[in-house]
């Protein structure tokens, strides 16, 4: 495996991956809370079968809105703060200080 110094541009790439696949998983915990059947989801690719659109796009269509504002985002903030906690809790836990 290769090295990577911090601030290089070659942890660019592999930190963005991570970020967005942790970001992408974040909004389909938070689009559950909203749509645990996924019947809008599913709403939405039945009235464009052409997509080919992850959840969090579609979620994002459907959830954050102009008229309904940014529940999505809201929920998703929600729930990395709960992360948080928890993560602080547990480091607490463990004697960490």
């Amino acid at each position: 495996m290769e090295n990577i110094r911090a601030g290089s541009s070659k942890s660019i790439g592999p930190m963005s991956q991570i970020v967005s696949r942790l970001w992408n998983g974040i909004f389909a915990q938070a689009t559950r809370k909203f749509d645990p059947q996924e019947a809008r989801i599913q709403e939405y690719r039945t009235e464009n079968p052409d997509t080919q659109a992850q959840l969090a796009y579609i979620a994002k269509c459907t959830f954050n809105t102009k008229k309904k504002g940014k529940k999505l985002d809201a929920v998703a903030f929600q729930i990395i703060q709960q992360t948080q906690e928890n993560i602080r809790q547990e480091l607490l836990n463990g004697g960490f200080q």
